[in-house]
């Protein structure tokens, strides 16, 4: 598992630029959708237990993200759950196409249009739209948002909710408000925008095997947007000092900030200070 797939912030564009990459290099999209939709299933069949959900109702768009849709709805069919897959446009890709076809084949069903079945399931798996989009969601794919939100039911959604953009985290019409949503092998940069807050619900991200050197090709270090993750920040603190050491031999940190009306934030960078281990 490389390590920068972890802290590096990615636009929509490196994210195309990095996947026709990878598929230039020999990875078949088709093996790539498998190991996506099976990272998926693992996950929301551990968060989401057959017990309490046993009802699943899978939102299907016309592309690859609706491809990785129908391997967890497979899988989750598979398992043992009953799934409905909702298909607001029969339209689609032809390997998102085929899985359709062959998860009918192994009994499960289709619904084409709008989302009647929003109350006859116990969640939602939105594979709508991926990261890309760059207009507001229209006609039948607005509505079966719509009536997802309206339902009540918890969404668990695929690499972003669908109607986010990929890159500033706004919502650009109507948008899924995920319970759960799962980021796909790299970080998208929307995610992690305050814009995108009151639709994410809780983030996680599913490693999809990308080494450090396939993720250095599309990422100059000179523009590298790097998350500082809690782990990274915890493993230098406190500093390390030697035993004979005293305030004026490790450091002075200088805080110019707030007010008599406002000592918040120099209070927290003062706490931030001593706790970093600086002398004075």
């Amino acid at each position: 598992m490389g390590v920068l797939a972890q802290e590096i912030l990615c636009s929509a564009a490196q994210v195309q630029h990095f996947e026709s990459l990878v598929f230039k290099d020999g990875l078949p999209v088709e093996a790539l959708m498998e190991k996506a939709g099976l990272a998926l299933f693992q996950v929301i069949n551990a968060h989401f237990p057959i017990e309490r959900y046993p009802r699943v109702g899978v939102l299907v768009g016309p592309g690859h993200n609706g491809g990785d849709a129908l391997v967890v709805a497979r899988e989750l069919l598979s398992a043992g759950r009953t799934v409905i897959v909702h298909c607001p446009v029969l339209e689609a890709k032809p390997l998102t196409a085929a899985h359709r076809q062959y998860f009918v084949s192994l009994g499960g069903q289709v619904q084409v249009g709008t989302a009647s079945a929003e109350k006859a399931v116990d969640l939602w798996v939105d594979g709508l739209f991926g990261f890309g989009l760059t207009r507001p969601v229209e006609g039948l794919y607005a509505r079966a948002i719509e009536q997802v939100n309206a339902s009540g039911v918890p969404v668990a959604a695929i690499d972003l909710p669908s109607g986010l953009e990929s890159d500033t985290g706004a919502a650009l019409g109507p948008t899924i408000r995920a319970e759960r949503t799962y980021c796909l092998g790299l970080w998208k940069r929307g995610l992690w925008q305050d814009a995108a807050l009151p639709y994410l619900g809780t983030v996680e991200r599913l490693d999809l095997g990308y080494t450090d050197g396939q993720v250095e090709r599309i990422v100059d270090d000179a523009k590298r947007e790097k998350l500082l993750l809690p782990a990274v920040a915890r493993a230098g603190l406190p500093l390390a000092r030697p035993p004979l050491v005293h305030k004026y031999t490790v450091g002075t940190t200088l805080i110019v900030s707030g007010s008599r009306d406002y000592g918040g934030a120099p209070l927290l960078c003062a706490l931030g200070a001593r706790a970093s281990g600086t002398g004075m």
